[in-house]
């Protein structure tokens, strides 16, 4: 998680909708880290150094796909 805090670093708004998301689906620390973890990702696809609202979107997309 340390190195997570270092190399996931995101924008205000993509922390904001990561932080809402979280409280309205009830998902748990690991799967906050997991979304973290993929929205860091999705953002090194595009050569972003820092994750914006639309990674965080995506990755939030594949958890809602995986649900259902």
């Amino acid at each position: 998680t340390r190195q997570l805090d270092e190399l996931a670093t995101m924008t205000d708004l993509a922390g904001d909708l990561l932080h809402h998301a979280v409280d309205d689906m009830g998902l748990s620390a690991r799967a906050w880290d997991r979304m973290r973890r993929i929205s860091r990702t999705l953002a090194d696809l595009e050569s972003l150094d820092v994750i914006e609202e639309q990674h965080v979107a995506e990755a939030l997309q594949y958890r809602w796909l995986d649900r259902i």
